[in-house]
This record gives structure tokens, C-alpha cells and sequence, in this order.
């Protein structure tokens, strides 16, 4: 397809060379084929939609433009602005596809874009409305040739192909580090955030409980060691996995009831027993009486029939690469971090102040986290991290969610389960926005110059061509530095 277009490009140029010296007549054929061949791609397409009988006349102006132009008898100045403007943008495609994973249609995040674009068009539509009132007086050639320059202009969206690079380049690299992005406007919401709620079970820890102690009451280690390896045998919960290949018991049990309680355990009834091993919270809720002695490590209580007989205290260590990232995420404007835990208050207490992180709530249930969440959504645009997304109600209020585990529920997924990736994503957003902004404005810029130079004198279509080649060259090679960036 790309080879077709080149060919078409050189005959195109070819005969309009040959043009320049034809008498008046053979001229404008000369001419007219020239210009088709240029625009043999909305040509086509023009003929495929009217055999499929779908004609809009958006996506073939510069067919109507090209008739008009030929019309006033201005063909040349429409062949040349095209041709650059053509070719430019085949070059600019050809350059930026050959990069592996670029692909140059992708427009998720140009329609997060669309309002922005739809308010320049708007402003110079106006900018040319009030340039044309200075021109009434002037014969109806010069005013129709503006406003056949202006729609050439405002129909040659340069801005698009660059923001469609920029975005897809900085995807790419994302996709390197093991993040993926499950909608198109993550990156930008996550901009905003400016504060980061998170648990600690698999988001600060690795999420590898290992009991390093039990404590029984009334009853043998083994004993309720097989009480909790029975009822957490079917859960997936990192407390669970503790005990998952841990004990052999070739006994066959009735099982008659297990429920899982999430955020704060389990219970169930085997063998004729009522078995509860859980937090704080569901002891609580079940009016189960048990020591209050506070550990620094995560720990799970264990009840039968009614009577506290034992607790596990687990291990689960920190990530050892956590030191820095509160404070520096701080510094890219993330002014509040809170940690929310149905751990101890001790234990949370201790982590929260090791790591910097602003505020922190220990002994919670789910309940309890979707309510401070609610709380904190009133005051700040909240990014919400777990390592596994417990119920849709997060999403719901959460502005931005994180995943550590895989999840297509959420926004963005850390598939390597690293939180760092966080500040990167911080600063890939800030650069994505910055090179963004630059080009959006360079671009506004080529449209004013471009509307006073039509203004001035139709025919300076012709130095608008030059500036054009300006234009594309210099964002050309500000995308390429945006690309050794990456």
C-alpha cells in the first residue's frame, strides 16, 4: 500500500511538471490528472462508499476543495499545498510505523482528545469569520479563495497523527514494564490523582504469609492446625495459602458448611464442630471471647464451638525497595497516602511510619475500607491500589484502581506486582502531557500564521506550503527526541 502511494506521489509531481509547460487547455488536463492521481486514496474510498451507498461529504473535502480551486481557476496553489502536505504526512507514517507495537490508527486516546480539538477548531473558525468581514468589500474571488484556504487548513488535521505517536510511544514502554492499561483514559486520570489509598496484604508485603508461630489454648498445635488447614483448604486468600500442602490427613471429614467472610474470615462446621478462624472483627461480631494481646505481625484467631482455642501469627515480609517511593511520589504531587489494614493496630502503625505514608487505619473490614474511601473521595481525586480488586463499589468511587494481580476489572494491572511502577507511570504522564501540550501549541501557532498569511492574499497559499514543511519537519523531530526519551 505504502509503495502504491509513493508511486502515485512521483506521477502526480511528474505531471504536473509536465503541466507547466503545456498551452492553456492541455494545461488544466494535465492538472486535473496530476491532482487525481493525488488524491486517488479519497477518490476510492469515495467510489466505495457510493457502491455501498454511504456518502458523507466530511471524509472527500478535499475533492469538493480541489473542484473549487479549479473553478477560480487556481489549481495550482491547491496541487502544491497538497502534494507537501501529502507527502509529509505518508513520510511521517512510513518514519513512526516501523517501530514494532506503533500503530499509527489507535485513537482510544484521541477521543479523551476530542474536546480539546473540537474548542481550536471552534476559535479559528471564528478567528476566520471576523478576518472575513475585512474582506467584503473585495471582489468575491479573493473571499471565496479564504475561505476555500481555511477549510483546506481545518480539514488537514496535522494533530492528530502526532498525538496518535506520542500516545502509542509512551504505551509501548509502559507495556516494557510489565503494566497494562485496561482503559484509555487511566493515564490521564491517574495525572490528577492526588492521593493513593492502599492496603498492605500484597501491595506493600509480597503477599507470602508464613506461619512462624502457633499459640494453643485447650487444645494441641496439631489439632488446630487441622482445624485451619480444613476450612482454608478451598480459599485462595494469602492467609489461606499458608496452609495450602501442609497437612496430609487421610481421615475423610464431613463437611457440612464453610463460609468466607471477606476481610475477616472464615467459618464453617466439620465433623460436628463450628469452626471459626478469622480477625478481630469477626470474633467481635460473633461474641467470641479472646485475649487482647497485640502482635507486630499479621495473626488469625481460631474458635471451636464457640471457644477461643489458639492463634497463628504469620510472616509477611516488606518489599525491601519501598524506602523512597511515599516521599518521592510526594514530590510528583500525590500530597496524601493512607494505609488501610484489618491488621494490627501496632503492626500498621509501625509500617505506615517506616515507609512515610501519611495516615493509616488498622483492624478494618471491607465495610470499613469502602468507608473511609467514601470519606476521602470528598476532598481528593483518589488512587485506590489491592493486590486483588474485592468488589466493584472501589471503582465505583475510586478514581483511578491499580491491581498487583491480574484483573481486567480495574484500571491499570501491575502484572509483576511491583508498586514502583506507580512513580514511573507519575513521570511518563507528565512527559506524554508536556511533549503534548508543546506540539498542540505549535500547531496553534501554524494556524494563525497560516489564516493571516490567507488573509493577506489568497494566493500566499503558496508561502502557507512552506510553512507547513516548517511545521511538520520541527514536530518531526520533536517526536523523534520524544522517542530516544522513551
Amino acid at each position: 500500500m505504502m509503495k502504491k502511494r509513493y508511486v502515485f506521489y512521483i506521477i502526480s509531481l511528474i505531471l504536473f511538471l509536465i503541466s507547466c509547460f503545456m498551452q492553456k487547455e492541455t494545461k488544466i488536463i494535465f492538472e486535473g490528472i496530476a491532482t487525481l492521481f493525488l488524491l486517488e486514496e479519497e477518490i476510492e474510498g469515495l467510489i466505495k462508499n457510493i457502491q455501498n451507498h454511504k456518502i458523507t461529504i466530511i471524509p472527500y473535502l478535499d475533492i469538493v476543495l480541489a473542484i473549487c480551486f479549479f473553478l477560480f481557476k487556481e489549481e495550482k496553489l491547491f496541487f502544491i499545498y497538497k502534494w507537501i502536505e501529502q507527502v509529509l504526512h505518508f513520510l511521517f507514517i512510513k518514519s513512526f510505523k516501523e517501530s514494532p507495537n506503533i500503530e499509527m490508527n489507535t485513537i482510544d486516546f484521541l477521543k479523551n482528545r476530542k474536546g480539546d480539538l473540537k474548542k481550536i477548531y471552534l476559535f479559528f473558525l471564528f478567528f476566520a469569520g471576523v478576518l472575513s468581514l475585512f474582506l467584503l468589500n473585495k471582489e468575491r474571488k479573493v473571499f471565496f479563495l479564504f475561505f476555500l484556504t481555511i477549510l483546506l487548513l481545518l480539514k488537514q488535521n496535522r494533530l492528530r497523527p502526532k498525538l496518535t505517536f506520542i500516545y502509542q510511544a509512551s504505551l509501548k514502554k509502559i507495556e516494557e514494564k510489565n503494566i497494562i492499561l485496561h482503559k484509555a483514559n487511566a493515564l490521564e486520570q491517574l495525572q490528577h490523582c492526588d492521593e493513593i489509598i492502599l492496603t498492605k496484604t500484597g501491595v506493600l508485603t509480597y503477599g507470602e504469609m508464613e506461619i512462624t508461630k502457633i499459640i494453643p489454648v485447650y487444645q494441641t498445635k496439631e489439632d488446630i492446625f487441622k482445624y485451619a488447614t480444613l476450612l482454608e483448604k478451598q480459599s485462595n486468600h494469602s492467609i489461606a495459602k499458608a496452609f495450602h500442602g501442609k497437612y496430609k490427613d487421610k481421615e475423610e471429614h464431613q463437611v457440612s458448611f464453610i463460609s468466607e467472610m471477606k476481610g475477616k474470615g472464615i467459618r464453617g462446621v466439620i465433623d460436628g464442630m463450628e469452626l471459626v478462624f478469622g480477625n478481630v472483627t469477626l470474633f467481635e461480631e460473633l461474641n467470641i471471647k479472646y485475649p487482647r494481646v497485640e502482635f507486630l505481625h499479621p495473626t488469625s484467631m481460631i474458635a471451636v464451638d464457640g471457644t477461643y482455642v489458639g492463634t497463628f501469627v504469620f510472616k509477611d515480609e516488606i518489599r525491601n525497595d519501598l524506602e523512597f517511593l511515599f516521599p518521592l511520589l510526594k514530590e510528583e504531587g500525590i500530597t496524601k497516602s493512607v494505609l488501610l489494614s484489618s491488621s494490627s493496630k501496632e503492626q500498621i502503625k509501625k509500617i505506615a511510619s517506616h515507609l512515610s505514608i501519611t495516615e493509616s487505619y488498622a483492624n478494618l473490614t471491607l465495610e470499613d475500607k469502602l468507608a473511609i474511601l467514601k470519606n476521602e473521595k470528598r476532598f481528593h481525586r483518589i488512587l485506590y491500589i489491592d493486590d486483588v480488586y474485592q468488589t466493584s463499589e472501589f471503582m465505583k468511587i475510586a478514581d483511578v484502581t491499580v491491581s498487583m494481580k491480574p484483573n481486567k476489572n480495574c484500571d491499570i494491572e501491575f502484572t509483576d506486582g511491583n508498586i514502583n511502577h506507580l512513580l514511573f507511570l507519575r513521570k511518563e504522564i507528565k512527559n506524554l502531557m508536556k511533549i503534548r501540550n508543546k506540539i498542540t501549541r505549535f500547531y496553534v501557532l501554524f494556524l494563525i500564521c497560516s489564516f493571516l498569511l490567507a488573509f493577506l492574499n489568497y494566493k500566499n497559499l503558496l508561502y502557507i506550503s512552506i510553512l507547513l514543511l516548517f511545521y511538520e519537519v520541527t514536530t518531526f523531530y520533536l517526536l523523534k527526541s520524544h522517542k530516544k526519551n522513551l
